[in-house]
């Protein structure tokens, strides 16, 4: 519980997640203890976390707050306030698209594969990440439009049909936060895509 510790070092994350496949966005907040690593906390009364001025409910499974919205939810306000009656207010930015492109994505078998993304260029704390056959791929270079399904892990791949996947994370350090810090994560899932392996 969130009033068994000193309020100061309690750290933070916010998160936005939008997922293209079921057009609805993840609206997550989670408090820790002594940091990223620390104990998961549930906030006590008089303490709460709302989003866009509403009450994030607490997931007592997974131990962090969330709720679904309808439709993309490209930015919006977090509002925690402590036991003491402190409250910070962290506005995100806003969600960066990717997609795969339209046409057909064909890997040839333990070659390199250069795939230009649909969306803007990677910007600074932006990645992207690919997923085929559990494989990752990323790209992190500001100023990328581009992710590289590198030879030596395409090799690993037995071909065949794949559904891919892709996501983009970009990171932001709360304006407002206790002494101990925080982090904020504004995620865009992309639609899957047909994949093949030859």
């Amino acid at each position: 519980s969130s009033d068994s510790v000193d309020q100061d070092k309690i750290w933070t994350k916010y998160e936005l997640i939008y997922d293209k496949n079921e057009d609805q966005t993840k609206v997550r907040a989670e408090f820790r203890f002594g940091g990223v690593f620390g104990t998961k906390l549930e906030l006590t009364s008089p303490a709460s976390i709302k989003f866009n001025g509403s009450t994030i409910p607490f997931n007592s499974t997974l131990a962090y707050y969330e709720t679904t919205l309808d439709g993309l939810v490209s930015s919006g306000t977090f509002a925690y306030t402590d036991v003491e009656g402190t409250t910070y207010t962290n506005t995100t930015g806003s969600i960066k698209a990717v997609e795969y492109p339209t046409s057909n994505v064909t890997i040839t078998h333990g070659t390199d594969y250069v795939m230009m993304f649909t969306g803007s260029v990677i910007g600074l704390s932006d990645v992207v990440t690919a997923t085929v056959a559990n494989k990752i791929f990323a790209a992190a270079q500001i100023g990328a439009s581009t992710i590289t399904f590198g030879g030596v892990q395409t090799s690993d791949i037995t071909p065949g049909p794949y559904v891919g996947t892709m996501t983009r994370v970009v990171t932001q350090a709360p304006t407002q936060a206790t002494p101990e810090g925080g982090t904020i994560l504004l995620t865009h899932k992309s639609l899957n895509k047909a994949i093949t392996v030859d």
